[in-house]
């Protein structure tokens, strides 16, 4: 039979077990109550001015996307330009990347030497000329603020588009007109005072301005058709304009001018599919309905 005092030193082993064990749940449960309240302060709610900022420069970092190798001559080749016109618009371009595009990310880099290699290389004697490019619709539907304000996680449903002249084998002109609806979601920092992106977390694309597949069926069309309010009204318009972009983006062209004129007439903002959606989506986001 054991001694007393082997039972009471069990006991004694056995208690001081259970008492650690307790003070082990009771100090993970300190932790993980310090640990959401850091992570709980470690955001705050961003104003509407610093909303504004963010889509601002959100803005202009996807037009820089759009406008990659950009420019304007004669024939649509950058031959036709001399070496100070290209360095020219080389240097602005690499300025707007500076502007919106955190100084430590690859893509400050490699967006300045694609711009360059179109410019002085591959678009020389080659007509695949990008003539404009730009954001038509730009809609924040999260922002996560740090709490010292200068990085935020931000998800955003960006509309853009750019313009083309291609010069086919035949020797005629073809235009196009991408337009394209991306849920963006990308990490922005404030460096001296400006907001830049930083990181892209994710990019999910969507809708395209002229897929098919995103027009309303014949019932839906004869619905608006037979509608008088204001908003269907504006619907229809929609759908003309639509029909008739169409056609100018199916037609080649016999000249490089011709195509260009005939391209730049295109209203990015009312002429697609998606100008319908706009009476389906939120409104821009502020301080009040941002989380």
């Amino acid at each position: 039979m054991p001694s007393k005092l082997l039972i009471l030193l069990e006991k004694g082993v056995i208690f001081v077990k259970t008492r650690n064990w307790k003070a082990g749940i009771s100090l993970a449960a300190a932790i993980a109550i310090v640990i959401c309240v850091l992570a709980t302060s470690a955001f705050r709610t961003a104003s509407d001015q610093e909303i504004d900022q963010i889509r601002e420069a959100l803005i202009g970092s996807q037009e820089i996307v759009v406008q990659m190798g950009m420019f304007s001559s004669g024939d649509g080749t950058t031959a036709s330009l001399s070496q100070e016109m290209l360095e020219a618009i080389a240097e602005n371009f690499d300025q707007r990347v500076d502007q919106y595009y955190s100084q430590d990310t690859y893509a400050n880099t490699f967006y300045k030497w694609l711009n360059r290699d179109c410019l002085f290389r591959s678009h020389q004697t080659t007509v695949d000329n990008c003539i404009a490019g730009g954001v038509s619709r730009c809609d924040i539907t999260n922002v996560s603020l740090s709490d010292n304000g200068t990085e935020a996680t931000v998800s955003a449903t960006i509309v853009s588009w750019n313009k083309w002249v291609t010069q086919e084998e035949d020797g005629k002109y073809t235009i196009s007109n991408p337009i394209n609806q991306d849920m963006l979601e990308v990490v922005m920092v404030k460096e001296q005072g400006t907001w830049k992106l930083k990181e892209d977390i994710s990019i999910l694309k969507g809708m395209t301005g002229y897929d098919p597949s995103s027009s309303p069926s014949s019932l839906q069309v004869q619905s608006i058709q037979q509608a008088s309010t204001s908003k269907n009204a504006e619907k229809v318009q929609i759908m003309s304009k639509i029909k008739e972009n169409k056609a100018i983006l199916a037609k080649k062209y016999d000249t490089f001018q011709e195509a260009k004129a005939a391209v730049e007439g295109i209203d990015v903002t009312t002429g697609n599919y998606l100008a319908l959606t706009q009476y389906a989506q939120p409104f821009p986001a502020t301080a009040e309905n941002v989380t």
